[in-house]
């Protein structure tokens, strides 16, 4: 006849059904092995809305963004996507060993405050116009207003050379309105991306806009927290290399023409 017995080994009278479960309990656990640290494997992605590079459209998220995701996926980790002003997107990235963003320059005021994880992709760079192309920073320091990005290497770069006439924008598509009503007489940035955000804008005004000489190229990476834990990096590094090497980046970019 079956019975509960109260086992004399157990105080408080614990029921032997209950110690074998909790024991059950105990050895499936070390079986599997230990538990992986809360949070390890997540890395919060900050970004703000780039046409062509990081955008909240799940049909066209990017080059940058989709490059990441397929790295992220190929090394396990999984993503807490943010989309936040640029400013604060740079600021929290820096402070957060867990944290990555893109697209980034490499500039000597930001080279000691992040990790350099991998080099994305270039970028020409130039000014963008009405009606009369603008070719060179000579050229740019004549006129009246150059809209540039507020708090990106554009803006320090500018800065660095002199220039007196910058208005900083905080967005894409301000810049967009602001030069198309003439509040600006160009704007300096990635011309593959004012390419790509210029799509948008009305037939009427797509006609007078002007692509100057390319002034630059610009190499872009994705970056993480200063004291992001080398094996991260190394993930990370290992991940977009093997994408560059067997085509999957260039495949990326060619489909969003960045290049």
């Amino acid at each position: 006849m079956q019975r509960e017995l109260n086992s004399p080994g157990f105080p408080n009278g614990i029921k032997m059904k209950h110690v074998m479960r909790v024991a059950l309990i105990v050895l499936t656990a070390m079986l599997a092995g230990p538990t992986p640290a809360h949070g390890a494997d997540l890395l919060s992605l900050y970004m703000s809305e780039i046409p062509g590079q990081t955008m909240q459209n799940e049909d066209e998220p990017g080059t940058a963004l989709e490059i990441v995701r397929v790295a992220a996926k190929h090394t396990g980790f999984k993503l807490n996507e943010a989309f936040v002003p640029w400013t604060r997107a740079v600021a929290k990235t820096a402070k957060d060993a867990n944290a990555i963003i893109i697209p980034f320059a490499r500039t000597p005021k930001r080279e000691r405050n992040y990790t350099w994880i991998m080099e994305l992709y270039s970028l020409q760079f130039g000014f963008v116009s009405l009606d009369m192309p603008v070719n060179d920073k000579a050229a740019a320091r004549r006129l009246k207003r150059v809209g540039v990005w507020r708090g990106s290497s554009m803006e320090e770069e500018l800065q660095s050379d002199g220039f007196k006439n910058l208005n900083a924008v905080s967005n894409d598509r301000a810049l967009t309105r602001m030069l198309v009503a003439g509040r600006l007489q160009a704007w300096y940035g990635s011309l593959s991306e004012a390419a790509y955000m210029f799509r948008g804008i009305e037939q009427i005004n797509r006609r007078r806009i002007r692509f100057g000489t390319p002034t630059k190229s610009i190499r872009i990476w994705l970056a993480g927290g200063l004291e992001m834990p080398k094996a991260t990096v190394e993930r990370l590094r290992n991940a977009v290399q093997t994408m560059h090497d067997d085509g999957t980046v260039q495949s990326i970019i060619e489909r969003y023409g960045i290049n």
